[in-house]
C-alpha cells in the first residue's frame, strides 16, 4: 500500500468519492489500484441497538470506512447501514481463537455475513 493524494483526487477505481462532505481524505492505494481512505468510524463499544444509526450517520457525513470486528458483537448494524453501500469499505479483526489457516477463513465469513459485506460487495 502506498499513500497517494485524497479521496477527491481518486480516479474512483469504481468507487464514486466525488461530492462526499469529506472527499479530501487521505488515501492509500491498494494493491488492486482501488483507493481506500486512511481514516474511518470504528464502532467499539457502538451499543449494537444503535449501530445502525450511528453508522448511518457517519456515511451520510461523509465517512467511506467503517471498522469493526465480530468480538464488538454490532456487525449486524454495520451491515443494516451498508445495504446497498458498495462504496464503503469495512475493516474488521481476527479473535484470538481465529488464527490459522481455517480459522482465519471461517471467521472472515462469519464476518463478511454478519457486517453484510458479502451483500455489498462482490468478495
Amino acid at each position: 500500500m502506498r499513500s497517494q493524494g485524497t479521496l477527491g483526487d481518486s480516479p474512483g477505481y469504481g468507487l464514486d468519492f466525488q461530492g462526499a462532505p469529506h472527499d479530501d481524505q487521505p488515501i492509500v492505494t491498494l494493491n488492486d489500484g482501488v483507493a481506500m481512505p486512511q481514516f474511518g468510524l470504528g464502532v467499539f463499544q457502538t451499543p449494537p441497538e444503535t449501530t445502525a444509526a450511528v453508522v448511518r450517520q457517519a456515511i451520510a457525513n461523509g465517512y467511506r470506512l467503517v471498522d469493526t470486528a465480530s468480538m464488538y458483537r454490532n456487525e449486524e448494524g454495520v451491515g443494516e447501514a451498508l445495504e446497498g453501500r458498495p462504496d464503503v469499505f469495512v475493516t474488521t479483526k481476527l479473535g484470538n481463537g481465529d488464527h490459522g489457516f481455517d480459522n482465519a477463513l471461517k471467521a472472515f465469513d462469519l464476518s463478511a455475513d454478519g457486517s453484510g459485506a458479502r451483500r455489498s460487495i462482490s468478495i
